[in-house]
This record gives C-alpha cells, structure tokens and sequence, in this order.
C-alpha cells in the first residue's frame, strides 16, 4: 500500500503549467518530451512522456480520486461506503501511423479500497439495529498490481513541435482479479444477540458478508476514460 504525496502531484502541476518557460528551443524542433494532466473516472493526475521514436512513448503518471463517500446496498443490508484509488503506472504507448492514435499497454501499482459501515443485521427476519459503540464494517481490497490495456489518442511526442500544447485521451481498463474480502463485527448489541441465539446471529452475519463479497468480487475489470492536456518540450 502506498500514499500518493501531494507535493509530489502539485509539483508536477506547476511544471506543467510553466512548461512554456521549460526550453528556449525553436518552434521548428522535434519534441522529445512532454508532461500531461488528466481527469476521468478514477480521479485526476500528471505524468511525464518520453519519445523513444516515431513509434512508441515511454510514460507514467499518478493519479488519484481521493476519497469518495457513497452509500450502497448487498441484499438486505445498506451500507454507508468510502472508496480510495490511488494509482501510480508505467506505460508503453504504439503510435502504428503518423498520427495521434495509440494503443497502450501497462502496469499500475494501486491503492483501491471500499470499505462499508452497516447500522443494522438482519436476524431471523427481523432487523438488529446497532448502537453508536457497535461496528459491522465490511471491506474489499484490489491487489496492488494489476495490468493495463487500451487506446488512446496523443502522446506521440517525437511527432509533435517542441513548446506546443496537445489533447490527449485514454479509454482502456484495468483487469484487477477479484478483491480480498473482509468483515469485522463487534459491539455490545452484537453481543447481546449471540447470546439470545448465537448460531441465527453468526448465520445472519455470515449471509449478509457473502451478499456484499459476491456482489464486489463480480467486479474483475476497472474502466478508465481519461481526457487531459500536454505539452511538449
């Protein structure tokens, strides 16, 4: 697990909105650099790309979504959700014309979690409400590494001028396996009703954490749309 730092991305924010002071060279000269932000549905970044030739970039960039409260549901139980994403990754961009279409390929070492805080169990078809001293949190986790394929559209920096802007895209996803699941239930309700009949209120606990594990574990694959601004050097 790592945290993105955000002097790190605020850094990279103002080279690159300094980037026209970044080389004096001519308007004529090929780039052979290029530093980028982006927005999509996993969050906002920045990166830097490399032109190895006409062909291919070399790139990486991080990104992050901070944190987002949602509430959501698993069967019968609602539950009050936080997701975290954060991400850093390494791409190898195929320009296969001359032009700014791409097809990309990658890893990504992240940070993507979504935890659920519940206020009730359902017992024996009745609802448990739980108090402010009781906890029934639930929890999946993506494995940190996970590949990377899609297509885009910019980043073809050694085609491009130095010191010019460029629109850049990205539509691809992220197969990320099924998470690791977790649950954590205690509190003096809770105990109070394992000992009015423990075997209902362990079964009840144990179906609701399998309505929320099978209902996370169908995510496999993360989409990423990203569109963004670059400049090239």
């Amino acid at each position: 697990m790592f945290t993105i730092s955000k002097s790190i991305c605020a850094a990279a924010l103002f080279a690159l909105l300094c980037a026209p002071a970044l080389s004096q060279t001519s308007l004529e000269q090929d780039a052979g650099h290029s530093v980028y932000a982006k927005a999509g549905l996993l969050g906002a970044g920045v990166g830097y790309a490399y032109g190895l030739n006409k062909s291919f970039t070399l790139r990486g960039d991080v990104t992050t979504v901070g944190s987002i409260n949602r509430d959501f549901s698993a069967g019968a139980v609602d539950y009050s959700g936080k997701l975290k994403n954060d991400n850093v990754s390494i791409f190898l961009d195929w320009f296969p014309a001359n032009n700014g279409f791409r097809l990309t390929g990658g890893l990504t070492w992240r940070n993507t979690e979504l935890t659920g805080n519940a206020n009730s169990i359902n017992v024996a078809g009745s609802s448990l409400t739980l108090g402010n001293q009781d906890t029934y949190t639930v929890k999946a986790k993506y494995r940190p590494l996970t590949p990377y394929i899609g297509i885009g559209y910019g980043l073809n920096v050694t085609q491009q001028k130095a010191n010019t802007w460029g629109f850049i895209a990205d539509l691809g996803i992220y197969y990320a396996s099924k998470p690791k699941t977790s649950y954590n239930v205690s509190g003096p309700t809770y105990n109070m009703a394992r000992q009015i009949n423990a075997a209902a209120t362990d079964r009840a606990v144990n179906e609701q954490f399998d309505e929320f594990r099978d209902k996370v574990e169908k995510y496999k694959f993360i989409p990423a749309v990203y569109v963004g601004v670059s400049y090239y050097f």
